[in-house]
C-alpha cells in the first residue's frame, strides 16, 4: 500500500510538473496573418454531415473515427465541401444522449490546399442530446452562455452556431434537422491571446492571474455552474503567457449551469439555485479587492452586455426570459457588495 502511495505521489508530481515546463518550444506565426478552419466555418450558417448513424451510435462509447462529407451553406456564396474524420467526444454527454457530441478531425494536406492553418485542424462540434424537438432550446442556452463570457474577457473560447441536418449514408430519407454549434481549437484560442496550453493537475489558484480566477469564478457564480475544478483542470484550460508566470484560467462546457438547466442535470429536483450557486464559491482563494473590481465589470455588463441573447430569433420568448431572470437573481445579490 505504502509503495502504491509513493507511485501515485511520484506521477503526480510528474504531471503538475508538466505545467511548468517551457510552452514556447516553437515559433508560431502572429495570429493575425492566419487564417483558421474555425473562422473559415464562421462564414456559414448551415451545415451537413452525411455519415453512418449506426456505426456512430454503436460506437460512442469508443474513440473510433468514421468518415463523414460534410458541407457548409450560406445563402450569396458557393457551398464548401470537406471530408472529415468524426468521434464521439465527451463524458457524461456521449453516455446519455441519443446523438453524442462530436470531434471533426480534418485532413491537414486539404486545410493547406485552401490556405487555411494546419495545425489546428480539430474541432469541437456541440449538438443537441435528445431526439426531441424542444431540446435544441438547451443547445441554444448553453452557446449564448458561451456568448456571455466572451463579453467578460477575450480570454473565452468562441462559438459559431449553425443549423445543421445529420444524413444517414446508409438512408438519404433519414435525417436529424437541429441545431449545433462549433467550438474554437484549444491551441488556436491560446494562440489568439498570445499564449500557449498547458497540461497539469494540482495547479492552485494562486498561480492563476487573479483577474483572470476572478472573472471565471464570477461568472461560474453567476449562471449557477459548479461543474469545474482547477485542481483537476476539469472543464477549463489553462493558458501561459511568454512574459508572466501566472496562468490565464478559460472555463468551457458550461451544459451544468442553472442557467441551461437540461433534463439531465445533477442534483435532485429540489436543490435549490442558491445551493447550486454557493457550492461554487467553496474553499475559492478570493482577493476582496480583485473581487470587487471584477463586480464593478460585471455591474458595467449589465447596463452595456449580459442581453445578446435576446437579438437570437431562433431562441424562444420563454427562454430568454428564463436567462434574464436567472441573471437578475445574481445582481440582486450583489447590490450590497461588501455582504455578498
Amino acid at each position: 500500500m505504502k509503495n502504491l502511495i509513493l507511485l501515485i505521489l511520484c506521477l503526480f508530481s510528474q504531471v503538475t510538473a508538466n505545467a511548468n515546463d517551457n510552452p514556447f518550444k516553437k515559433a508560431k506565426p502572429d495570429f493575425d496573418s492566419i487564417q483558421t478552419l474555425f473562422q473559415k466555418i464562421q462564414q456559414y450558417e448551415q451545415l451537413e454531415i452525411v455519415l453512418n448513424f449506426d456505426s456512430l451510435i454503436d460506437s460512442r462509447r469508443k474513440d473510433i473515427e468514421h468518415q463523414a462529407q460534410l458541407t457548409l451553406k450560406v445563402a450569396g456564396k458557393p457551398d464548401l465541401k470537406m471530408t472529415s474524420k468524426v468521434r464521439p467526444r465527451g463524458r457524461f454527454r456521449r453516455q446519455k444522449c441519443d446523438l453524442p457530441p462530436i470531434r471533426l478531425n480534418f485532413e491537414k494536406p486539404a486545410l493547406k490546399a485552401m490556405n487555411l492553418y494546419q495545425k489546428y485542424d480539430k474541432l469541437k462540434l456541440v449538438t443537441h442530446c435528445y431526439a426531441k424537438e424542444e431540446e435544441a432550446k438547451y443547445l441554444l442556452k448553453e452557446y449564448w452562455t458561451y456568448k456571455l463570457f466572451n463579453e467578460v474577457t477575450d480570454s473565452s473560447f468562441r462559438v459559431h452556431l449553425l443549423e445543421i441536418t445529420f444524413i444517414d449514408e446508409a438512408d438519404p430519407t433519414n435525417r436529424i434537422e437541429s441545431y449545433a454549434f462549433v467550438i474554437e481549437n484549444s491551441d488556436e484560442m491560446a494562440h489568439r491571446i498570445n499564449g500557449e496550453l498547458v497540461e497539469g493537475l494540482g495547479i492552485e489558484p494562486s498561480a492563476i492571474a487573479p483577474n483572470s480566477y476572478h472573472n471565471a469564478l464570477v461568472f461560474n457564480y453567476m449562471i449557477g455552474n459548479s461543474d469545474w475544478e482547477i485542481k483537476l483542470q476539469k472543464n477549463l484550460k489553462l493558458v501561459k503567457h511568454r512574459n508572466s508566470e501566472l496562468y490565464t484560467l478559460v472555463p468551457y462546457d458550461f451544459d451544468f449551469a442553472t442557467i441551461v438547466s437540461p433534463p439531465y442535470l445533477r442534483g435532485s429536483a429540489g436543490e435549490s439555485r442558491l445551493k447550486l450557486h454557493e457550492s461554487t464559491l467553496i474553499s475559492a482563494s478570493i482577493d476582496k479587492n480583485i473581487l470587487h473590481q471584477c463586480l464593478d465589470n460585471f455591474k458595467r455588463l449589465r447596463k452595456e452586455g449580459f442581453t445578446c441573447f435576446n437579438k437570437c430569433d431562433k431562441m424562444g420568448t420563454k427562454e430568454k426570459l428564463e436567462m434574464t431572470a436567472y441573471i437578475k437573481s445574481f445582481y440582486k445579490k450583489t447590490k450590497r457588495q461588501e455582504q455578498f
